[in-house]
């Protein structure tokens, strides 16, 4: 038999979030929390094993997506979410928890509201980056494909072009 951890509580919530998935920021809801995670619901959930940022109301959350299922996702939090910073408890304690396991990152750029122009351009920037990357790759091995063909089979055109021509006089 397996030992499974035992499941951390959650809370249930419906909090709006910003995600940033390293092509820019979106849309997502957080459906619900534990000191250790959160599962979010979002129109395209970034794929397993991506590392995340969430901004919810000036806290940032840094993560990796655990699982994803249909248009939700489970996130594992880098460190542990102080749920009274998050749910918004009394002041004290939130603010105590914005200086250590939950913090505002002053460095990066505030996320644009979803459905911006600016939003929509930045995404089709990184979509048409995505695309260029991959026909980029796919040329690549296309090439190494071919020069690998020619090389396995120029020895034995050789033999066949020999045995075809005739003989010296």
């Amino acid at each position: 038999m397996g030992h499974l951890k035992p499941r951390e509580p959650r809370t249930a919530v419906l909090l709006p979030a910003q995600i940033n998935t390293g092509t820019g920021w979106g849309a997502v809801t957080i459906c619900d929390v534990s000191a250790r995670g959160l599962s979010l619901r979002a129109t395209d959930p970034p794929p397993r094993g991506s590392f995340v940022e969430l901004r919810h109301e000036g806290l940032s959350i840094v993560g990796q997506v655990r699982w994803t299922a249909g248009s939700k996702c489970g996130v594992q939090a880098r460190e542990r979410i102080a749920l009274s910073a998050l749910l918004g408890a009394d002041a004290p304690v939130a603010a105590a928890v914005k200086r250590s396991a939950v913090v505002p990152n002053p460095l990066l750029p505030a996320p644009y509201p979803a459905g911006s122009e600016a939003a929509a351009r930045h995404r089709r920037a990184g979509q048409a980056l995505e695309w260029i990357s991959l026909v980029a790759v796919g040329l690549l091995a296309a090439g190494a494909i071919a020069v690998s063909v020619r090389a396995t089979l120029v020895a034995p055109f050789e033999q066949v072009r020999a045995a075809m021509s005739p003989p010296p006089r």
